[in-house]
């Protein structure tokens, strides 16, 4: 879900490199232009082509970042096998299998049966398309609740996006987490490292980062994997108040699959 996994980091915005804009703008907008660079795959995809940014944030002094033992996983992870009904969609560039709900309900909120106008006529959507504007992650996949027709508000009802670079060199999770950090964060105060996990996640060693600052809030994490197959920043996020939504967010992120 460059994951408010895009981010993303899956807090919509548009792909944009951030480096060329901080020294001239206010603190406020370098929040914002971190937070639309760290959605990578984006809340662009939203606005401009329904893309969804992940959200690329900061760092923190060494002594407040707490470790976690690699089999550790996240408390919130939800274990639940995916419905019959439901679809694997596949980004072949990314490599990665992706759950989608099919458009009916509960999964389909039919037009005019809701009172959140945002959710409202909305369904789940997959994309797998380039990553305009990303200098970094190249690619994105993302599955997203929307409604097609209601445009870009800057609201994520529920996704998970997925962008991706290939692995020429040989990262590990470890080492990709601390190049985003040191490439994206380590040069800007408005931002905070929280926490740093190191779980097993989709069979896989996976890097969490939680940060704080600027539009971050330090719960929801980014997400990072290395593997032979390519590097990837996931992040999921859900707006909207509907069960329904929440839990098919969580179902698709627990279910990635990474070839």
């Amino acid at each position: 879900m460059e994951p408010n996994l895009q981010t993303p980091p899956i807090q919509p915005a548009s792909p944009i490199t951030p480096d060329k804009h901080l020294n001239l703008l206010p603190m406020i907008i370098v929040g914002i232009v971190m937070f639309l660079l760290g959605l990578c795959g984006g809340y662009l995809f939203f606005a401009n082509k329904t893309q969804v940014k992940q959200t690329e944030t900061t760092q923190a002094s060494p002594t407040s970042i707490q470790q976690i033992n690699p089999t550790t996983s996240p408390s919130d992870i939800i274990t639940s096998s995916i419905p019959s009904d439901w679809t694997i969609e596949n980004s072949k560039i990314c490599r990665v299998n992706v759950p989608l709900p099919p458009k009916k309900v509960p999964y389909y909120i039919p037009k005019g049966t809701y009172s959140n106008k945002m959710d409202d006529g909305g369904y789940w959507i997959f994309d797998d398309s380039p990553n305009e504007g990303s200098e970094w992650f190249k690619h994105s996949t993302s599955a997203i609740f929307r409604n097609p027709d209601a445009g870009g508000s800057g609201y994520l009802a529920g996704g998970v996006i997925i962008s991706c670079n290939a692995n020429v060199e040989k990262l590990t999770s470890e080492q990709l987490a601390n190049k985003y950090l040191e490439k994206y964060v380590n040069p800007y105060d408005i931002l905070k490292l929280k926490k740093k996990e190191s779980i097993l996640l989709w069979k896989q060693n996976v890097v969490a980062l939680y940060i704080e600052g600027g539009m971050q809030d330090g719960i929801n994490p980014q997400y990072f994997l290395a593997n032979e197959n390519g590097q990837y920043l996931i992040s999921k996020d859900t707006m909207s108040s509907n069960i329904k939504i929440k839990e098919a967010t969580d179902l698709i992120f627990n279910n990635l699959e990474f070839k």
